[in-house]
């Protein structure tokens, strides 16, 4: 296997305050090059990825799942009066977030609509897949740079067969999700 070289990019430059190292056992991880003040900085980028986790904030009185804004991923509470986003009818909680958002693309944003697909606790777990997929598409610099935080195989050995309790592995739901739910047919399984 070989090593990964070291970028010269921004994160790395920052007052030198850590240097990205790699080891076969922990993959690619940051170590200090000086001492560090409680609660310093030391690395302050933008995510590639936005999206909501699937966990749901729950609803105290009818303990039914809140809906949660695809623009800007807050939670409905009873302050809030949600609307739809003009063209998919995903929730979306103010007018900074109707229609076409930061985080909700106008891709997506089709998907959701062509595909007839509504907001429940499954399609937001698989929102970060599908706008994974879709940066591949949009933004190729973006995806290079998401691939490059995948784990290495020896990372994901280190599961082993004790992972899955010695059963069949599982079907890949959310490959099923993207090619069957969202209708991608552009999906490399073994990316997902």
């Amino acid at each position: 296997m070989s090593i990964p070289q070291e970028d010269n990019n921004k994160s790395q430059v920052q007052d030198s305050k850590f240097s990205v190292k790699f080891s076969p056992k922990l993959g690619r991880y940051l170590e200090a090059q000086r001492d560090l003040e409680s609660q310093e900085v030391i690395i302050d980028e933008t995510p590639l990825i936005v999206a909501p986790s699937g966990h749901h904030d729950w609803h105290l009185e009818t303990q039914r799942p809140l809906s949660i804004c695809i623009g800007c991923l807050k939670s409905q509470n009873q302050d809030v009066k949600f609307q739809k986003c003009s063209n998919c009818s995903w929730p979306v909680c103010g007018s900074d977030c109707v229609g076409i958002s930061k985080f909700h693309s106008s891709e997506e944003c089709n998907v959701f609509k062509t595909r007839g697909m509504i907001q429940s606790p499954r399609t937001l777990k698989m929102v970060y897949i599908l706008r994974c997929c879709l940066m591949q598409r949009s933004n190729p610099e973006n995806w290079n740079n998401l691939l490059e935080l995948a784990s290495t195989p020896e990372i994901k050995a280190m599961d082993g067969p004790d992972a899955s309790n010695g059963a069949a592995p599982e079907k890949n739901r959310e490959y099923e999700f993207l090619t069957e739910v969202c209708g991608l047919e552009d999906v490399d399984e073994q990316i997902v």
